[in-house]
Parts: structure tokens; sequence; C-alpha cells
């Protein structure tokens, strides 16, 4: 099975952080980006469940959200007990090109490791820079 990955975010995140992915590795076609909550008329809850329905069965899918406990999280919150797919929240652009750029079927494991892995997750840079001028290296 190959690997979808769905990015849905509240408002243009989701397009914003496309623009940096197809920047940096080019047009991913197995990315599906879903900006959410840009206009009260669309029915979010039924365009999650179409997706999942659509890939579930046929694909490693992955869901990365923007802000865990936030609406759009909460919706596919929802939907774990229906769908078998990964439910990943506070997600970045690190963790997003780690996955985007995975060759192999992204499985529990790989998240852990993704997620534990210090490339995805927040650095706090003035630290750094005090590490690396004690330790006398340039930036």
């Amino acid at each position: 099975m190959e690997n979808k990955i769905i990015v849905a975010a509240h408002g243009n995140y989701a397009s914003g952080i496309q623009s940096a992915v197809e920047l940096i590795a080019g047009k991913q076609e197995h990315i599906i980006y879903v900006p959410m909550y840009l206009n009260n008329e669309a029915d979010y809850e039924c365009l999650a469940k179409e997706l999942l329905e659509k890939y579930c069965d046929t694909h490693h899918v992955i869901v990365l959200t923007d802000l865990c406990g936030g609406s759009v999280n909460r919706m596919f919150m929802a939907q774990l007990c229906h769908y078998r797919f990964h439910l990943i929240s506070n997600m970045n652009l690190g963790l997003l090109l780690e996955l985007a750029l995975t060759t192999e079927p992204i499985d529990e494991n790989l998240l852990y490791r993704l997620l534990t892995d210090q490339m995805v997750q927040g650095v706090y840079c003035n630290d750094l820079l005090k590490k690396i001028k004690k330790g006398g290296e340039s930036i």
C-alpha cells in the first residue's frame, strides 16, 4: 500500500505549508491539503469522512492537523473509531517533509521515531546559540 497524507488545518495554514513543501521538495502527489473553515457553508465533517472513506482501505493514511484539541483535530479524532488511519496533531514543516519524502510504509514505529526526532520538534535557538558559543563553534 502507498502512503497518503492528508494535511487538514484552520484557514490558510494548509495552503501555506503546501507552498513551503512544494518549494523545498516539489509537488507531492500523495499529499492532500485541506484548508478548513474558510467559509461557513462547507460541510468539513462530510469532507473529512469522504477522504477517509476514499483512501483508508487502499493506502497507509496519515492525517496531520494543526492544533491538538482544536476543531479540525477533534473532527478527525471522532473518525478514529470508524477508519484505520494515523492522526498526528501540532504538525510542522519538518515533520511533513520527513513524511512526504519517506519511501517506506508509514507505520507506528516510523511515526514514533519521527515524533521524537529533534528535527521535527521545536528548538529554543537561544540555548542552541549558547551551546555553540560555549563549544567554540560558529553558526
